[in-house]
């Protein structure tokens, strides 16, 4: 019985496609949000998921602030910033690993996420279990505000990407102005 409920459960977690790289974001790095995490990040580890931005402590507007992809197999960093200048940062754990002894690769079918860390080698990591409502959530705003951005970057290539709201709809047309401290990159 416990193998089929770990099969359910892992047959409808996030896939790779699900969680696209948004290039050229260069707003916010994870670095710029750890060196005052206790104030610019409201979501703490040990608090219940967050199924909204608003459970995350982000006020709406909300808009994708950074995103990159690792040189170390694919891991991904997601920044999202409320209209109260506050953050949640997401990870993805690498899109596959080398075997410690060989030149094998095992590839990472379905990625987890990971929650308050800009990498997944973070110890403060909190991990987002697979189809989760937590992880529903993220899912639906990293494909959201990452169409958003990219449909943006086709049609405005200078312009930042655009602020979205919880439902997945966007909501407005004017970036949210970095708060006094986060250097861009």
């Amino acid at each position: 019985m416990l193998l089929v409920f770990a099969l359910f459960t892992t047959a409808f977690a996030a896939n790779w496609e699900q969680l696209p790289v948004v290039w050229m974001i260069f707003g916010v790095h994870p670095e710029d949000i750890q060196k005052d995490f206790a104030t610019l990040h409201p979501w703490k580890p040990g608090d219940p998921l967050p199924t909204n931005f608003a459970e995350a402590g982000l006020k709406l507007p909300v808009e994708l602030v950074g995103c990159e992809m690792y040189l170390d197999g694919g891991s991904i960093f997601y920044i999202f910033r409320g209209s109260n200048s506050k953050y949640l940062m997401v990870c993805t754990d690498s899109g596959s690993y080398g075997v410690r002894g060989s030149d094998e690769i095992k590839e990472v079918k379905k990625p987890r996420l990971f929650l308050a860390a800009g990498h997944f080698k973070d110890k403060n990591k909190v991990v987002v279990p697979f189809d989760s409502k937590c992880e529903r959530f993220l899912i639906t705003a990293i494909k959201d505000c990452a169409a958003r951005a990219q449909a943006l970057q086709k049609s405005e290539p200078n312009k930042p990407p655009l602020r979205m709201p919880v439902s997945g709809t966007p909501a407005a047309d004017a970036p949210v102005a970095p708060p006094p401290g986060i250097a861009g990159r």
